[in-house]
């Protein structure tokens, strides 16, 4: 979703720690349908903005550029250690 540029709300796991430091407005700590609902809001209100958030955050840090560079990085880490 947020590679096509659409705004996300989960809950703190998995991807959440990690988003949450760069975009902490798509990440909720604590199950609370109403503290959703809120957010799912206030990005609404503010669209074009976090859409922009979304793609740039997967360009950054899931881009398959990133991706790549990480596993050489590995692959020349493991082959001369």
């Amino acid at each position: 979703a947020m590679a096509c540029g659409l705004p996300i709300v989960m809950s703190n796991v998995g991807l959440g720690p990690q988003l949450k430091k760069v975009i902490p407005e798509f990440v909720v700590d604590n199950y609370n349908e109403n503290e959703y609902i809120e957010r799912i809001k206030y990005i609404e209100n503010n669209y074009d903005f976090y859409s922009k958030k979304s793609r740039e955050y997967i360009e950054t840090y899931h881009s398959f550029e990133n991706y790549k560079r990480q596993w050489v990085e590995l692959l020349e880490r493991v082959t001369n250690a």
